[in-house]
């Protein structure tokens, strides 16, 4: 049986969330340079200015997500044992609300953001609400969240609001 957090999410048995720790933050921090890496290599930036920038604006995600989303759910995504991205979501009065999700590169279409989101369709069932997210129009991964049913319902400057109903 899967890993349950908190009480109705299920996940398979070769993934599992477990909350972010100071130690993480490294590798929180890597894992956001790598999401970004392909974005910035257009720019006219040594390796090293991307890596500062990169870092700086790490930390102000970092520190704007943890003042900004009270009571959210700050996970590391474990595949069969090992670290392989971050899974940030939060449950308020009206939604089951993905703040953010990264799946490191070579763990990528592999199945785990589908299973997440499965399992975090199921917990929206029982709660009785809808699932929300925002993402960047130019963003490759709205394809994958327009086939697991998100529909748009909202823009906000660069970012589209989305939203599924699983019940």
């Amino acid at each position: 049986m899967g890993t349950v957090l908190p009480p109705s999410l299920m996940l398979p048995e070769s993934l599992e969330l477990r909350a972010i720790a100071d130690a993480d933050l490294p590798y929180l921090r890597m894992l956001y340079q790598q999401s970004r890496a392909q974005e910035l290599s257009v720019t006219p930036w040594t390796a090293e200015q991307i890596e500062n920038f990169l870092c700086q604006q790490f930390e102000l995600q970092h520190a704007h997500y943890q003042a900004n989303y009270p009571g959210a759910h700050w996970q590391i995504i474990r595949s069969h044992g090992k670290d392989c991205g971050r899974f940030y979501w939060q449950r308020t009065a009206h939604a089951l609300s993905v703040i953010d999700i990264i799946v490191e590169s070579s763990a990528q279409r592999t199945g785990i953001a589908r299973a997440l989101f499965e399992a975090l369709f199921d917990h929206a069932k029982q709660c009785e609400l809808p699932v929300e997210l925002y993402v960047e129009r130019n963003n490759p991964i709205l394809a994958f969240y327009q086939r697991i049913g998100f529909q748009p319902i909202g823009e906000h400057g660069p970012y589209l609001q989305m939203r599924t109903n699983p019940l």
